[in-house]
C-alpha cells in the first residue's frame, strides 16, 4: 500500500490578502462623492425629461413644471461642482484608488450643467 501523506496546516489554495483598511471618514466622503454624482445624474434626466413634456405637450403658458425644471437643473448645477470639488480630495486621501473609469465620469456629469450653462450663454449672447 502506499503511503499517504500528512496534510500540513497550510492548505494549497492561495492566501489572498486582504484589502487595505481606509479610514471610516474618507469611506463615508467616498460615498458622498457617489452620491453627488448620481443626484447630479438624477435631476439632470429629470429635467431633460420635463423639458420634452413642455416642449411636447401642448401647454400654452408656462407652468409649475417649467420652474420645477429650472430648480432642479439649479439643483444639478450645486450638487456636480460639489461632486467636481470632492474628486481631488478622494483621489489624495484613498488608499485604494476608485477606477479611473468612475473617475472621469464623476468629472464628466459633474460638468455637464456647466457646459449647459455656457451653452445657453453663448446662444443668447
Amino acid at each position: 500500500m502506499a503511503k499517504r501523506r500528512k496534510k500540513s496546516g497550510k492548505s494549497k489554495q492561495a492566501q489572498v490578502p486582504a484589502p487595505p483598511k481606509e479610514v471610516q471618514s474618507t469611506e463615508a466622503l467616498t460615498v458622498l462623492w457617489m452620491l453627488t454624482s448620481f443626484a447630479t445624474l438624477v435631476a439632470l434626466v429629470l429635467v431633460l425629461f420635463m423639458r420634452l413634456y413642455l416642449q411636447f405637450g401642448g401647454l400654452e403658458e408656462p407652468s409649475m413644471a417649467e420652474r420645477l425644471s429650472g430648480v432642479l437643473f439649479f439643483v444639478a448645477l450645486i450638487v456636480g461642482t460639489i461632486s467636481i470639488a470632492i474628486t481631488p480630495v478622494i483621489l489624495k486621501r484613498r488608499i485604494v484608488k476608485p477606477p479611473p473609469a468612475v473617475t472621469y465620469g464623476v468629472l464628466t456629469i459633474g460638468t455637464i450643467p456647466w457646459v449647459i450653462v455656457l451653452v445657453s450663454l453663448a446662444i443668447a449672447g
